[in-house]
């Protein structure tokens, strides 16, 4: 009983360090396209970010910065 309650539990752990490791991999490659100014990259590294975790604000606030940057306000308001 004990060793199944460890295992569900540490495949939990591995699963949630795995999704912030793509998380994170996610915003470090969005960035890279914001930096060379290459907005639509960026944008589309991010959606498929919100594919793979719906409603991850992290992900959502970059989405609208970066059509901050683009100088499209009013897809900027839009996010959500």
């Amino acid at each position: 009983m004990q060793k199944s309650i460890f295992s569900v539990l540490f495949i939990a752990a591995a699963l949630c360090g795995f999704s912030q490791d793509n998380n994170k991999s996610v915003l470090e490659t969005a960035h890279s396209f914001q930096r060379q100014g290459d907005y639509q990259n960026a944008i589309l590294v991010l959606n498929r970010g919100l594919e793979q975790q719906p409603n991850d604000l992290t992900i959502l606030k970059e989405i609208a910065f970066t059509y901050y940057l683009q100088r499209d306000f009013l897809k900027a308001k839009q996010v959500q």
